[in-house]
Parts: C-alpha cells; sequence; structure tokens
C-alpha cells in the first residue's frame, strides 16, 4: 500500500462506517429485487391470491427497511458534515 492510500486511510476512518451502510442499502435493494422477481413469477403462475399477497407483505417489508436504512444514511451524512 502506497503511503498516500495508508495516509488516507488512517486520517479517514469515518468512511469505513459510511462504506458499511452503503453495503446494507445494496443489500436491500439486492432484496427488494428478488421480491419484485417473485411477485411478477406469481402473477404469472396465477396460483392464488394468497401467494400474491404474502409477496406483496414481503415487499411492503422491504420497501420499508430501505427508506429507513436510506433515511439513516442521510442522517448520518448530514451529521458528518
Amino acid at each position: 500500500m502506497s503511503k498516500f492510500k495508508r495516509m488516507i486511510k488512517e486520517a479517514n476512518p469515518p468512511c469505513m462506517t459510511w462504506q458499511n451502510e452503503i453495503e446494507q442499502f445494496d443489500e436491500s435493494v439486492k432484496l427488494a429485487v428478488a421480491i419484485s422477481q417473485r411477485l411478477r413469477k406469481e402473477r404469472k403462475r396465477s396460483s392464488g391470491l394468497e401467494k400474491i399477497s404474502r409477496t406483496l407483505k414481503m415487499l411492503r417489508t422491504a420497501i420499508s427497511s430501505l427508506s429507513v436504512l436510506l433515511a439513516s444514511a442521510i442522517s448520518s451524512a448530514v451529521s458528518e458534515n
């Protein structure tokens, strides 16, 4: 590792928490996409309203967690500045 990169890494530890929040947000987005794809498959299958209802509830939960993560990321970004 170059001296310059090492100095940046040592001087900027809050970036690691910011990267963790971004990774958590990415995981939540992946979860929402997977649920959305599952919902499309359920609609195509037309296997009943119960499965579609369950999938919609899961999608709502994923969107809710996404909004919470986004709000925390924004608030931590604002508090860092």
